[in-house]
Order: structure tokens, then C-alpha cells, then sequence
């Protein structure tokens, strides 16, 4: 089985931030964007307009959709991107490398959870059953790496507490606040 790729291995390219990583460069050679390590980072394979099969999930502002078709094959039904962080990045990195995509939702909308028989549900079994060739945003983990093969990651997503701001304190009040600490 071939390795499936999310688009962050492309976008490494595009980004022009010299030359992609050794581990990402074994990624694309997969993909054949790079036919030996001396070839220059503006000269990537040319795709002849090749149809990648995208699999997303709607997951704003990363991705963004509307659905345009119905399921059909086993495959859930066809998409149409709208503006969002993996839509500019996968239509960027079409033009560069010359190749189209149609994206479609998983069967189920899910992300991927593995069952006991050791298949895949969601965007992961999509991909794991080679559906698909790849994927704008799926989340890292340890039991997803031993089936599809992730690239460096572009977005490092901190998690953040919020809360209401305090209110103001009643007029009643207003006679001790000065002493307060």
C-alpha cells in the first residue's frame, strides 16, 4: 500500500522557506515530486493536470464546504471548497504543481476511529482503503501514524481558557471598594 499524504508535505514547497526537510522530502518522493534530493526545490514534478481525491471534513476556518453531490460508490458525496485556510492552500499548490482535486466528505463524517477488527472509519479509513489520496486536516496520533502517513504539521493549535469579564460591583458598593486590596 502506498502512502497516503496530507497536503502539508506539499505546501513545505510552496512556502518558500529553502528546502523541505530530509524526512518530508521521502514523503514526497512517494508522491514523486522530487525524482532525486539535487533537484532544485523550484523545479517540482509537473502533474499534467492529474485528479487528486481529496477527503475533508467541514472544520472552519480550516475547511470550509457546501455539498454539490450525492454519495456514490462507497464514497461520500462531492464537495465544493469555499475560502478557508486549506482551501487557499490546496488551490495555491494545484496551480504551482499543475494537478486538480475533487474533495469529497467522508461516508460516515467522521474523522477516524479504529474498531476492533483493526479498520478505520471516517477520513482515516477513507484514506486507509485508499479512497483517497489525501487529506487538508487531520489530527496526529500515535494509532493513526500505523496506518496513514502524516507530514510535518502547519498548524500548532494551543488550547486557551476563557473567560466572561467581571462585572462591576453594585453601586451599594461603591462606599468600600476603595479599601479593598
Amino acid at each position: 500500500m502506498a502512502p497516503r499524504l496530507t497536503i502539508s508535505a506539499m505546501y513545505q514547497i510552496k512556502r518558500g522557506c529553502g528546502y523541505p526537510p530530509t524526512d518530508v522530502i521521502v514523503k514526497l518522493k512517494t508522491l514523486g515530486l522530487f525524482k532525486n534530493r539535487s533537484q532544485r526545490r523550484d523545479r517540482p514534478e509537473n502533474y499534467n493536470g492529474h485528479r487528486f481525491r481529496i477527503v475533508e471534513k467541514d472544520y472552519f476556518p480550516y475547511s470550509s464546504w457546501v455539498k454539490v453531490g450525492q454519495p456514490k460508490g462507497g464514497l461520500g458525496p462531492e464537495v465544493r471548497l469555499q475560502d478557508s485556510l486549506g482551501t487557499r492552500m490546496i488551490n495555491t499548490v494545484a496551480t504551482y504543481l499543475n494537478f486538480t482535486y475533487i474533495v469529497r466528505e467522508p461516508v460516515d463524517g467522521q474523522w477516524g476511529l479504529e474498531s476492533e477488527a483493526g479498520k478505520w472509519t471516517g477520513i482515516v479509513g477513507t484514506l486507509q482503503r485508499e479512497d483517497a489520496d489525501l487529506s487538508l486536516d487531520l489530527t496526529i496520533t500515535p494509532k493513526r501514524t500505523q496506518v496513514i502517513q502524516f507530514t510535518k504539521t502547519y498548524i500548532d493549535e494551543s488550547v486557551v481558557l476563557l473567560s466572561s469579564k467581571p462585572r462591576p460591583l453594585p453601586e451599594y458598593l461603591s462606599l468600600i471598594r476603595p479599601f479593598e486590596c
